[in-house]
């Protein structure tokens, strides 16, 4: 596994045990046992490993971007159930990802993650 800071860690974790107690609400009502999608973006690849590799132990379908353009274009060809997305990045941010998504996609949720001390 990559080194990541702890806090990232600690929120990957969290996240995966918010992200199942929703899956088990999604098969409880589809009664389909299709893993839950999530696509990762963050322009640290080793960021974006090691939440992939935490959320695909937690068997989650993880799907990948280096920033928010590429989300964008990700999105239009396949179907999420969340988003987590790093806030800053280059060529689109999060904050202006989170934008888009909510005119294009407003019922996808989004979690917003960030290394920074300050934002």
């Amino acid at each position: 596994m990559v080194e990541m800071p702890q806090g990232i860690q600690n929120l990957a974790y969290s996240a995966t045990f918010f992200l199942f107690s929703k899956r088990t609400t999604r098969r409880l009502f589809t009664k389909l046992d299709i893993p839950m999608r999530i696509l990762v973006v963050d322009d640290e690849a080793p960021i974006r490993d090691s939440l992939q590799e935490i959320l695909e132990s937690e068997g989650f379908e993880v799907g990948l971007a280096g920033d928010g353009l590429q989300a964008l274009q990700i999105l239009t060809d396949t179907e999420f159930d969340l988003v987590l997305s790093d806030i800053k990045m280059p060529r689109m941010d999060g904050m202006e990802l989170l934008t888009h998504l909510a005119k294009i996609f407003p019922q996808l949720p989004v979690v917003m993650i960030s290394a920074h001390g300050t934002v």
